[in-house]
Order: structure tokens, then sequence, then C-alpha cells
């Protein structure tokens, strides 16, 4: 969780001390063990240190290579070391930092460098023999990279606040990106600032003073099979790839904490890094004594009650949702979409207080591993009846739906779906979905052309297909919004996050399973529970169901915000009227207020998140 900053002036001209400096010492809050400059002529890069591993106790960068010309800049972790040292000619040892690693593969593999690095990295590096610069991004995009690009100047950055500290640069709302975040699209392509972008996952991108070329180096293969001769197999192979997407993310020189819910995800993460390393367990946990609809204590329990680890709890009933909210703005620099970024951020500031560094999350497990969405569909339309039949029964008995219902709505719904044109039923349920958004300004939708965003997110996701196709949209589907958001929301902690199920690796073997594998007995992530028997309590081994935030901020939101709310959505600063109909937006309100629908309390966060923070950074 260190940061890279840097300048590069296309047009040749020098690059000021002062000016890389002031955009280096804005990410100071990232840099807790230094920060240092490097800079000649029109190239300028920067640093800010955070330690995380005992290798980056070695390491000062940004790192010129006097040999080769090379200037890096870094904020990495590199997961296959013991694969590269003999390729690279290096030594697998703690004097030797990642960042030498990375240094070592771009001169060996130029531009290709990327693919052949595991890990979690964003990084730059400055070829002055061949006068360009190289920057690339990880394959499943876990460590933020935007940057600024004209003719002129290109400016990169881990945060967007330090990208704007160069005066040049025009900060203006790109407004397809706000309206987007009212509907809750995440949206890859865009930034809510005009000309600010995200480097994608799984690209590079490499400029001269003339030439630009954004450069895909790695594509999950649509076609990807995995292969073994017998389940057993498949659960000991899927045992070995979670325990070694575990033990590399266990590298650390500070404390360890572990988000534990109680779900499936993080408590395979817990109980298997209990099996296979020595570290200290250190679970950090909410719960709630009032609200039992978002209560986990229970299954929390049962991994604390295996023994050997020091269990934190963080008590989330009367956390106001807007709680800390200016802070955390600045911190995340965009709207975000979490509503329950307040209850996250009291969890953070425990690890804080107990020296924790590096944080093990199970976010992702749902997207790696599938939860078998379409698999119905495909025995339907495959006319494999009979076990369509013993499923659907099988099923019943796990989630309590009548076999009718799992029918009508994971298989007869979806089949209908793929057969019918568009016009002739789809549209209907796409203005059935997007009415409880009616309070968005119908004008300023149709200049934006918002329809045709609604559309092709839908028309994806609703026709992705066979279970197979769906599992891959969910893989490819923008997520690194939300790794971006927690890497600058645990930024202010000076916490690192590390997600194991989006080990690249483990992804590629999830993916190719066979379907039976994802889905069985009534069972999703069946794989996954079958694999981690005797690892894991049997209690979440089997858990049918997982529960959320989602009672604690309908209740909180009103209880806490009720008054600012009413402030928000009377739009006396003008702020909100040119993005929304204000009146349905008072419908929105009144409706959620009554209890006649309570969900529209997403609705109301995002509107009000979205005025505050127009209201302080624009």
């Amino acid at each position: 969780m260190s940061a890279i900053t840097g300048i590069f002036y296309r047009d040749d001209r020098f690059v000021s001390l002062e000016q890389i400096r002031k955009m280096n010492n804005t990410l100071s809050h990232r840099g807790l063990d230094g920060h240092h400059v490097w800079l000649e002529s029109s190239v300028a890069l920067g640093h800010q240190m955070l330690h995380t591993t005992r290798e980056s106790l070695y390491e000062k960068l940004p790192f010129e290579e006097e040999q080769s010309g090379l200037i890096i800049t870094a904020d990495a972790r590199i997961d296959n070391r013991r694969v590269l040292a003999p390729l690279l000619d290096l030594e697998d040892k703690e004097s030797v930092p990642d960042s030498i690693f990375i240094l070592k593969s771009y001169q060996k593999w130029g531009e290709n460098c990327p693919d052949k690095l595991l890990g979690d990295f964003a990084f730059v590096i400055w070829d002055e023999e061949n006068q360009k610069l190289f920057c690339a991004r990880d394959h499943m995009g876990i460590k933020p990279f935007y940057y600024y690009l004209t003719d002129d100047m290109f400016l990169f950055s881990t945060e967007i606040k330090a990208i704007f500290s160069n005066s040049s640069v025009p900060k203006k709302l790109n407004k397809t990106k706000a309206a987007l975040y009212l509907m809750n699209f995440p949206h890859q392509d865009f930034t809510f600032y005009d000309n600010v972008f995200s480097l994608r996952p799984a690209h590079s991108l490499i400029l001269t003073n003339d030439n630009t070329n954004l450069k895909r180096y790695w594509k999950l293969d649509p076609d990807l099979q995995t292969n073994f001769n017998s389940e057993e197999e498949y659960f000991t192979e899927f045992r070995k790839l979670f325990a070694e997407a575990v033990k590399c993310r266990l590298r650390s020189n500070h404390p360890i904490g572990f988000d534990l819910s109680g779900g499936l995800d993080s408590s395979s993460i817990v109980c298997m890094s209990k099996k296979i390393a020595s570290t200290k367990i250190n679970t950090f946990s909410m719960v709630f004594d009032e609200i039992s609809d978002s209560d986990e204590s229970a299954y929390i329990k049962k991994v604390i009650e295996e023994g050997g680890i020091d269990a934190f709890f963080v008590n989330g009933d009367e956390i106001d949702p807007l709680n800390n909210i200016k802070s955390i703005l600045w911190h995340i620099e965009q709207p975000l979409y979490t509503p329950n970024i307040a209850i996250i951020w009291k969890k953070y500031e425990k690890m804080q207080d107990k020296n924790i560094r590096v944080l093990l999350s199970g976010q992702g497990g749902d997207q790696c591993i599938s939860l078998g969405r379409n698999y119905f569909k495909d025995l339907f339309v495959n006319f494999e009846w009979g076990k369509m039949i013993s499923e659907l029964s099988l099923n019943s008995d796990v989630i309590k739906w009548s076999k009718s219902r799992i029918f009508f709505n994971k298989a007869f719904l979806p089949t209908i779906f793929d057969f019918v044109p568009f016009y002739f039923f789809k549209k209907q349920l796409y203005r059935r979905l997007f009415s409880k958004k009616k309070f968005l300004n119908q004008e300023f939708s149709r200049k934006i052309n918002l329809e045709e965003y609604e559309k092709e997110f839908y028309q994806n996701y609703y026709t992705a297909g066979t279970a197979r196709k769906t599992h891959y949209f969910s893989l490819t589907f923008p997520v690194q919004s939300l790794f971006e958001w927690i890497d600058l929301a645990t930024a202010a902690f000076s916490i690192e996050p590390r997600y194991p199920y989006f080990d690249k690796r483990l992804i590629e073997f999830c993916y190719g399973l066979p379907t039976d594998l994802k889905f069985k007995n009534g069972w999703n992530r069946y794989i996954q529970r079958m694999a981690m028997e005797n690892i894991l309590p049997k209690e979440i081994q089997w858990r049918n169901n997982k529960t959320g935030y989602d009672s604690v901020h309908r209740r909180n939101l009103l209880l806490f915000q009720k008054e600012f709310i009413e402030q928000v959505i009377s739009d006396k600063n003008k702020l909100l009227e040119e993005f929304t109909d204000l009146k349905e937006l008072q419908n929105t309100y009144n409706d959620f207020k009554s209890g006649s629908n309570v969900n529209h309390s997403v609705n109301l966060w995002f509107t009000t998140v979205f005025y505050l923070w127009l209201q302080e950074h624009l």
C-alpha cells in the first residue's frame, strides 16, 4: 500500500523538483516509511513507502539501475519470486525487493513482462535508452493506477488527488459517470473527472513523445478447461491452489488482520491460514446486538472456537451511515458504491489500533468460484430434465423454496429471455428495473444516452447464456472499482488489503471447472464446500445463506440523517437539479420514510453522497 507518482512532459519541457515534490507530498498519508523522487529533464517519478513485507525494508524507490539506464517506481507484491529467480539470475532472499524482480523482468521480456508476474502491482519504468515510459497494472486490477493524458503531458498516480495538485489539470465533472453512479452502475471506462482515467486491469500503457499504446497483456481465456479424472483430484487441486493463494499473501513484516464475517469466504481464509502458517491470527468482525438480520455472531464464534485466534469485534448497531463521510470522501476521492462504508471504516480504525498493516479479505469469492447462476437453465435447454428435477428437489431442501418457484425463476424465465426479441418483452423488463430510478432527470438521461448503457449492462447480465458464460461475465465485469475504493479507504489507516480469491491461478482453475462442480446436489460453490472438509467448521461449510448490512443501513439512515436527507432533496444549493427530478426524489424519500419501499434507502444514500461530493470536490 505504497504510492507512486510521476510526470512526463512529452513536449520536452523540464519538470521542476517543486512539481514532482508537490505531487508526491499530496500522498504523504501513504508513506509512513519514507518518500523520494527522481527527475531528469522531462521525466520525474515519485514514491511514498509503506513497509508491508520484510523485502520492502531493503527497498528504496524510485530506483535507478545505472548499467541499464532503467528507473522504476512501483507499488507491488510479487508472488512468484521463487519461479522468477533462476530465470532472472536473482536470489529469492529478503535483501532483494520485489521491484528488482519487476525491473529484471522488463530487461528480459520487455513489454511482455507483466504477464510473467504474479501478484498485485502497479509500476512505471522509464527506459532512458528507448526514451519511453512503460506503465502496467496487475491482472486483476488490485492496485490503483490513475492517469491524465494530453499530447503534451502525462501524469500518473495511485490517487487522483495527486494529479490535481498540478494546476494545469482541469477539474471537470464527467456527467456520464455521475448518471451511471446514481443508477448504481459501475463502469470501468470512466472516473468522475473528464480526462482522468483508471488504467484497466491486465493492461500496459507505453508512451513516447509522439506515440501512445494501450495494450492488453492478458485475458481470461473463455474456452479454458480444467480437467482431472475424479472429483477428489479436483478437490485436492482446489485446496492446493487456495492454500498457495493464501500463503503468498501472508508475507508481512507487521501483524496481519483477517476480515471474519462468518461467511464461507472469510472463514475459509482464516481456517486455511491456521492450517498452513504459524502467523498470529487476528480477526476483526462486525457484530449487531440489536439488529439480528445483520448479525453473524453465531457463525463467527464457530471459527473462533476452533482456537488459535485473537478475535476483535466492533458493534455496528449505532453507527451513522454518514459518519466521517467528509474524511471518507477525501480519501476515496469519488462517490462510492458501498452504503456500509461507515461501518467498515470503524473496523479499519480497530485494525489500526492493533498495528495491522496487512489485511486478508474474502472479497471476490462469489465471482471466483461462481454461484452457479443459469445452471438450471443449462439443464432445461439441454433436455437434461431428469438431472434438473433431481437438482430442483435437492436445492429446494437447501434454500427452502418450492421446486416450482426455483424452476420458474432459475430455468424458465432465463430461457424465455434468450428467445424473446428485445422489444417484445425485454424492454418492459428494463422499464420495470429502472422505474425505481425514475428520480433521475429524464432530459439529462436522454442527453447522455443513458438507456444505451442500461441496455448494454442488462443484456449482458440477463442474456449471458450458459452458466459458464455467466461466470465469465462476473469475472470480467468491472470489479476494479471495488478494489480501488477499498485500497483508498484502507490507505487512511496504513493497511494493505489482499485478496486470495483474486489470485490469477485460482481464478483460471475455478473458471475452467465443469459446471456441476460449481453447483451440485443442490449446493452452489460445491467444490469449495467439499474441498474444505475438515478445515472449516461444518456449520459454515454447509451454510445456505448469508446476511448483509441492509437492515442496519435502512434503520440508521433515518435514525441519524432524516433532517439532512430532507435538506439534500430540497436542493437549495441547486447541485442536484441537473441530474434528478426533485419531485420524484421527494416521492422516493416519502416511500422510504413510510416503509412502503425500504429499498429506496440505497437510492437516497447514493444521492446524498453524490450531493456531498459535489459540494466538497468540484
